[in-house]
């Protein structure tokens, strides 16, 4: 009898022991599916904030908001959309690096100073880019061509961690442009250019003051094999969204004309999935 107690006392420490696991593992993906509804919820309020941010730049830079703007320079401005504040961010395709023009050169330096690569191996990375550049596209011969950023990672030796670093300071452009905007460049592209003549990003910043003067000197240390002004109807618009203690980024790219959808005088060419980011 006591050893059938025994056995039946063991049962049940077994049975509240599963029982255990069974609510600890219950409870455990509820944890994650409410943490994954609660990063979606973020996600589309930083989605519909950041686009309407964007549309009230656009109103502002067709209102000439921006006074002396005239495709040179980089735009800000902040607003509230709902409970959210949102800082936008202007960007001309002209103050970006072109992978589809930039020489060896500037792309080299472009892996050094974003990608961390080394200097044998950013010079490697850049020759690789050129190589596909110049293949014959579909037998024709006409040279190959990058129509999205993540066409990057088709270039042998291009990492996901390296395309993410670079990422910020590059363009799939239309017009191949070999050199960049100095005036129209964001940190990241003035990071690289800065590089080599170690100069400060920060002074660098300072002096582009808000006026958008086309006359301003050339920074120490910037080659001007690297330079061309530039100005057009193309742009990156960058929205920054905060929501709760989260930034997020929401970033599309527009072109200004007269051939937009409906009344309004710009149309939408590109939309990058809205990400989380530290502060910018």
């Amino acid at each position: 009898m006591v050893r059938q107690r025994g056995v039946a006392l063991a049962i049940v420490v077994w049975f509240l022991a599963a029982m255990s696991l069974l609510v600890a593992g219950i409870v455990s993906e509820a944890r994650v599916d409410t943490h994954m509804a609660q990063a979606h919820v973020a996600r589309a309020k930083a989605v519909a904030a950041g686009d309407g941010a964007i549309q009230l730049m656009l109103a502002a830079l067709e209102s000439r908001a921006f006074k002396g703007f005239r495709g040179r320079g980089v735009p800000a401005m902040e607003f509230t959309v709902g409970d959210h504040e949102v800082g936008v961010f202007l960007v001309p395709v002209s103050g970006l690096i072109d992978i589809n023009g930039a020489s060896k050169e500037l792309l080299t330096k472009l892996f050094t100073s974003r990608g961390n690569a080394t200097d044998e191996g950013a010079q490697l990375l850049a020759g690789n880019v050129i190589k596909w550049r110049s293949r014959s596209r579909g037998g024709s011969r006409r040279p190959e061509q990058f129509y999205s950023i993540e066409d990057l990672l088709r270039v042998e030796g291009i990492s996901r961690t390296l395309l993410e670093g670079v990422r910020d300071a590059i363009v799939v452009g239309k017009q191949n442009r070999d050199r960049v905007d100095w005036l129209s460049a964001p940190d990241p592209v003035l990071s690289v250019l800065a590089a080599e003549g170690g100069g400060s990003l920060s002074t660098i910043r300072e002096n582009l003051s808000d006026d958008f003067s086309p006359n301003k000197t050339l920074p120490r240390g910037f080659n001007p094999r690297f330079q061309a002004p530039g100005a057009g109807n193309d742009y990156r618009v960058d929205a920054i969204v905060t929501v709760g203690d989260k930034k997020w980024l929401r970033r599309r790219w527009v072109t200004v004309d007269s051939q937009g959808e409906g009344l309004l005088p710009w149309r939408f060419t590109g939309t990058e999935a809205v990400r989380a980011v530290g502060d910018r």
